[in-house]
């Protein structure tokens, strides 16, 4: 009886993507030759029947587990992964104009240099400059050290998760896989002490 009842499920069911068939256009005969097939790929026995889809499922397991690694491992926003290939790829074409005619790159001294030359010579020309002494009087360098930065990164809620979130972190030949890991790097590696391994990233 239970054999019936589904049997007859199925039928019903067969009778009705056959109908839908139909409706889409699709001729009598194309639908029995899909059946064919697919009778065919449901049917078999014998040790090679049982290999051959062993083999197909493990391919599935494998494609599925692969799928999902790769998305996983993607920044939810972006349909293409960022790495440098695709940004590359991704960039729109430059004109190299103001440079043709260069052999070297304009210096100027940083003491010489004010807004109004700055504005008049350099700030529109699209061609690089190298200025000399220009972070001599910068307040910065002696601010933004290693133990300024691991605190304002500690002592901000959520700043460590932004790195990681925002794909901020480049490390350069070093061991570290976040800026987590390089905050809690012993003290005299953080300042270079001799004998210390060197290292460096980028954010």
């Amino acid at each position: 009886m239970k054999g019936n009842s589904s049997q007859q499920k199925f039928a019903a069911k067969l009778q009705t993507l056959h109908k839908k068939a139909r409706a889409n256009g699709v001729d009598d005969r194309h639908f029995e030759h899909m059946l064919e097939i697919t009778s065919k790929s449901l049917s078999g026995s014998g040790e090679g029947y049982f290999w051959r889809k062993a083999v197909l499922f493990g391919v599935l397991i494998a494609c599925i587990s692969f799928g999902y690694i790769v998305f996983a491992s993607m920044d939810p926003r972006c349909l293409v992964s960022n790495n440098l290939m695709v940004l590359e790829l991704a960039r729109p074409a430059v004109s190299c104009e103001v440079c043709k005619d260069l052999d070297s790159v304009p210096t100027v001294d940083g003491d010489k240099l004010d807004r109004k030359l700055f504005m008049e010579k350099y700030a529109y020309s699209g061609i690089p400059l190298l200025v000399k002494g220009g972070a001599r009087n910068w307040t910065a360098l002696d601010t933004f050290n290693f133990d300024y930065l691991r605190d304002l990164f500690q002592q901000t809620d959520g700043a460590l998760e932004a790195v990681e979130r925002d794909c901020q972190f480049f490390p350069y030949k070093t061991e570290f896989m976040s800026m987590e890991e390089v905050f809690d790097m012993p003290r005299a590696r953080s300042q270079f002490k001799e004998g210390e391994k060197l290292w460096y990233v980028g954010w």
